[in-house]
Order: structure tokens, then C-alpha cells, then sequence
């Protein structure tokens, strides 16, 4: 890449420019993640550029020896996510108070990835959504963007899946990020509605009972919060394996409501950042480092 990339935000003229390389990109990235006839169908249905976003002043490009190499913005309108269909509510001006922003149509040239492009970007969004009074922004993020968005500090909400016009069903993560310093609003998953992320750390919601006190009578029912992570397979100490369950720190497994399991997770939720980070876990040396910082 020659020179330093220069952010801007993006305009009529660039569409021609912005579709090559939405197309460009999907098909240098996906195959990483997906097979042939997905990767078909994201080129085809997830790189037409959204004009009413460029008319907003909500998306940018990064432009390097004359290309665009990178573009990505943010909507303050219903529409979620490109190839998502079209509905009487997509143009709707959303409220935000109440409502979150949407991280939209995020691409960076498949030679210029882990170059810190698509990063400025979604820097830039922060910015501009938070200056407008936004609370949230909330993504639909295909595989490959997933590493992106949560070492920014996005939190995975649930996985999902991403239907297409043509029938392919793409994997999908949904993902929220807080424009707040302090939000104390807890907005609980019901198991029954969505499971959390492979690996990701939740407070998850828990049912069960106590044994009885001295041995004898019934035990204490209890619903309590613990601190989990959630594992899509994971293999107890004696060799059984469990998926889609809840694991603590002492290697406890919990299922979801529903299933048979002395004690039954029915709610979780994302656990809040470390103090004066955006994530909710460090490990090894950061952990250490990020300790220091914090305690002094």
C-alpha cells in the first residue's frame, strides 16, 4: 500500500468503485470461512452498495494511491444488513434514545487486511453515531468479520443465521457495542431464543437446587446469576461430552432450560467490560499488564 490511507467519507461517484470492491473482497475473505456456493452468494447478494447510506453522510471509504481499499459505515435507519431483503420500515429514521445504530457494509481489500483500515473506520463510526445521541451500535456479522468486531470491543450476543435471496443460509454472529460510558440496562437472552457465542464469557441465569441442610428435608430451589462460558462442545474431566452448554470456572456444566441437567440456565446476558477497557476478558501477560494499568 502506498501512503498512508486517507478516510473520507464516501460519494455518488464512488459507487462504481465501492461494488468492485465489496466484490473483491468477498471473494479473496470468504472462502476462509465458507464454501464455494456461499461465497457465490455473498458476492452476489452482499456487495451492492446502499446509496441512501452515502446520502446520509454514514459511510466512508479509505482511499490508497488513488483506489478505495477499505469502506464500511454506519446507518441510522431500520435496514440492518445488504441482501437482507426490502421492507416498508428499511428507510424508517430510527430514534436514538431508544433505538440502536447499525455498523453497515464493513470491506477491506483481501491483500490489506490486519492493516488497521477497517479498525479507522468503525472508529469513525463511533464518532459520528455517538455525536447524533446513539446509545448502541448493532451489527449482523458474517465469519469473517467476527475477529474484527470483537477486538474492537463489540459483545456477541447470539449466533444467527443470515438467509439470502436465493436460498444459501450464511453463519452469522449478532453483535452490539456501547457508545455510553455507563448503560445499566440488562437485556437478558432466553435460552429458548438464542444460545451465546462459542467460548464467549456470559453471566448466565441459573436454576436449581441446594442440597438439603444436614442431609435430610428438601432442599433450597434456587435462580441465581453465575459467571460462565459458553462451549459449543466441551468434554468433562470423566470423558463426557457436552455441547451447547455452560461451563464455570470450576469446570461445572450446566445445559439450557429444557434439557435434563441438575441445574438449567435460563437466561444469560454478555458480561460488562473490565474497568477502562472495551473487553470482558484479558488473559496471560495482558491480563497482568492490564491489571497494573488499573490498580496503578
Amino acid at each position: 500500500m502506498e501512503g498512508s490511507p486517507l478516510l473520507r467519507p464516501a460519494t455518488a461517484s464512488d459507487v462504481p468503485e465501492i461494488a468492485e470492491l465489496m466484490r473483491r473482497s468477498v471473494l479473496d475473505v470468504f472462502p476462509r470461512f465458507h464454501d464455494e456456493r456461499e461465497t457465490a452468494a455473498a458476492a452476489r447478494y452482499l456487495t451492492e452498495p446502499d446509496t441512501v447510506l452515502i446520502d446520509d453522510g454514514t459511510y466512508f471509504v479509505c482511499e490508497a494511491g488513488g483506489q478505495i481499499v477499505a469502506c464500511g459505515g454506519w446507518s441510522k435507519r431500520d435496514k440492518l444488513y445488504t441482501g437482507s431483503g426490502s421492507a416498508s420500515s428499511d428507510d424508517r429514521r430510527l430514534d436514538p434514545a431508544t433505538e440502536p445504530a447499525r455498523v453497515r457494509a464493513m470491506f477491506v481489500r483481501g491483500d490489506l487486511t490486519r492493516r488497521g483500515l477497517a479498525r479507522d473506520i468503525l472508529a469513525r463510526c463511533v464518532e459520528s453515531a455517538r455525536a447524533e445521541g446513539f446509545r448502541k451500535l448493532v451489527l449482523m456479522a458474517t465469519l469473517p468479520g467476527v475477529p474484527l468486531y470483537r477486538s474492537f470491543g463489540f459483545r456477541e450476543l447470539s449466533n444467527a443465521h443470515i438467509p439470502l435471496p436465493n436460498g444459501v443460509v450464511l453463519d452469522g454472529v449478532s453483535m452490539e457495542y456501547r457508545l455510553t460510558d455507563v448503560d445499566v440496562t440488562v437485556e437478558w437472552v432466553d435460552v429458548r431464543d438464542g444460545l451465546p457465542g462459542d467460548g464467549m464469557p456470559v453471566a448466565a441465569a441459573t436454576s436449581g437446587t441446594y442440597p438439603p441442610e444436614n442431609g435430610t428435608g428438601p432442599g433450597e430451589d434456587f435462580w441465581i446469576v453465575l459467571p460462565m462460558r459458553f462451549a459449543a462442545h466441551h468434554v468433562s474431566e470423566d470423558g463426557t461430552e457436552h455441547r451447547d452448554c455452560f461451563v464455570d470456572s470450576d469446570r461445572v456444566v450446566r445445559l439450557p432450560y429444557g434439557r435434563t441437567s441438575d441445574e438449567q440456565v435460563t437466561h444469560w446476558v454478555s458480561l460488562p467490560s473490565l474497568p477502562g477497557m472495551t473487553v470482558s476478558r484479558v488473559l496471560g501477560e495482558d491480563a497482568r499488564s492490564a491489571l497494573r494499568k488499573a490498580m496503578g
